[in-house]
């Protein structure tokens, strides 16, 4: 049951008989918050916004000009409609008034000449006060509903379906500190509608806790407009559930972050000591590790949707690992959220999460490292993570470090090091294996340059058949994972060499 009656409704109750509704039939779906009886020339001082104003328009009916200002006064101060009993002073409704109150669509009600005010406002009095009463009596089935779901510890998902059933509405609750997403949907709910995020039209709510910003509530159907009554005791209880799982993960993960930033961060002494110490947080140093990182944007405002954007795509990223069966770890952070992934083959994982997260727009900005081994390799994941999703939003919201060529230069903290990385990863084996095929190898593509790509030129310098040098260019591609046709990656190639040189 509304709160509040409509003037559809107020016009159904015993004490309107015999009324008439003279204009304004269009607005009869105005809410009615109360009851306002005026007979004074100064009424539109004591008006409230959604009262039903009954009178008989004895302080106006000898002044033209007022009669006239009548309904635009009544109509600017938003009431929900008017109540008049003519047959005394006004004899009749004037056409000007029922014609400007059809034109606002603001309820114009001609009240029968034994109609009493009294009647008329107690029946609207005691009719919102059943309302208020049941109200009342749902809110606290509501707060002991939502009470015993939070002392049973129950899931975010359970307390989604908790809401779905109080409100009628099809739910989705986000949770912003643990990058949580659960819904719940109503039987009716479209079947050709997205379910894992709430359509255009759902309406938020804020989820705040200690001040800040937990989360989001959406709901969406025809009971949506939930009184405050209703939503205030769901709008605190949630934000508690989420910091009741916030305390239980720090708790239960501040040892694995405490260790993890030590590696990132600190001295090792004993690599082999810490080795031992990751396996028993479930981490294996010596095998392969990458790292997601996928920097959060801050929500702006209550109508922007990044914050469930965000979290819709943060699981389907633990989704998509799960199903693949990687082992990850998931650490999550207020500004950041990383995914540590761990394994002996990652070959194909980028390009899984590059399909997932390419061009997908929604307040993240996702940086992937390569594949590095042990603890300084850990560290390598961490800064080619963090300088990827940098780059990330120049690259469709998603960025692979291994995109960035020679931009990786520019942002180098250690430049002297990163040159060193720079040019072995470009150039890998041509360098790495010592032995004479692949010293041809790597003078052939300096000759490559030498000789703007001549490879008659290149055959004569290098004393060898056309034919050679063509199956050289051919390996020297897929050696290097690069495209000489491509004029990105031959300048990448090309800066390789010299800085190999000269640095």
């Amino acid at each position: 049951m509304e709160l509040y009656l409509t003037m559809e409704e107020v016009l159904r109750l015993p004490a309107f008989q015999g009324c008439r509704i003279a204009a304004g039939r269009a607005g009869l779906q105005k809410r009615v918050t109360g009851v306002n009886v005026s007979e004074v020339p100064d009424y539109y001082h004591w008006l409230a916004a959604g009262e039903v104003m009954l009178c008989t328009c004895y302080a106006l009916y000898e002044d033209p000009v007022a009669l006239e200002q009548f309904i635009p006064q009544l109509e600017a101060h938003g009431l929900a409609g008017v109540c008049i009993k003519p047959g005394r002073f006004l004899g009749e409704l004037p056409k000007y008034m029922i014609d400007c109150a059809e034109e606002r669509s603001f309820p114009l009600i001609e009240l029968p000449e034994e109609a009493r005010f009294a009647d008329i406002t107690k029946a609207i009095t005691d009719e919102l006060l059943k309302r208020r009463t049941a109200q009342l009596e749902n809110s606290l089935s509501v707060n002991r509903m939502l009470v015993s779901a939070l002392t049973k510890r129950a899931s975010l998902e359970e307390l989604a379906g908790t809401v779905a059933s109080i409100t009628g509405c099809s739910v989705w609750v986000v949770d912003r500190i643990n990058h949580r997403l659960a819904s719940c949907l109503s039987p009716d709910y479209p079947e050709q509608e997205r379910r894992d995020r709430p359509p255009a039209d759902a309406v938020a709510h804020e989820l705040r806790a200690d001040g800040q910003l937990a989360g989001m509530l959406y709901l969406s159907g025809q009971q949506v407009a939930a009184e405050e009554e209703i939503l205030a005791p769901i709008l605190q209880l949630i934000p508690l559930e989420i910091l009741q799982t916030r305390s239980v993960y720090e708790s239960e993960s501040r040892g694995f972050r405490e260790f993890l930033t030590h590696l990132l961060m600190d001295p090792i002494r004993d690599e082999q000591r810490e080795q031992q110490r990751g396996k028993t947080f479930g981490l294996d140093l010596i095998q392969q590790h990458l790292l997601l990182y996928c920097g959060l944007a801050e929500p702006q405002g209550i109508q922007s949707r990044e914050l469930l954007y965000q979290n819709v795509l943060l699981q389907q990223i633990k989704g998509f690992l799960q199903q693949e069966k990687y082992l990850f770890h998931m650490l999550q952070q207020e500004e950041a959220c990383l995914f540590l992934v761990e394994g002996s083959d990652l070959t194909a994982l980028p390009q899984g999460l590059e399909r997932l997260l390419r061009g997908q727009a929604g307040g993240i900005a996702a940086g992937l490292s390569q594949t590095h081994r042990g603890i300084t390799g850990l560290r390598r994941c961490d800064w080619e993570s963090r300088l990827a999703a940098r780059m990330a939003g120049k690259h469709g919201g998603f960025c692979r470090f291994d995109e960035l060529g020679v931009l990786r230069l520019l942002y180098a903290e250690d430049t002297q090091r990163e040159i060193k990385h720079f040019v072995q990863d470009t150039l890998q084996s041509l360098i790495t294996r010592d032995d004479p095929y692949h010293a041809d190898l790597l003078r052939t593509l300096e000759a490559y340059f030498a000789l703007q790509g001549n490879q008659r030129s290149m055959a004569k310098a290098l004393f060898v058949h056309y034919n050679t040098i063509a199956y050289r260019l051919r390996t020297i591609e897929e050696l290097c994972g690069v495209d000489l046709n491509d004029p990105d990656d031959r300048l990448q190639l090309e800066l390789a060499l010299y800085l190999r040189k000269n640095s």
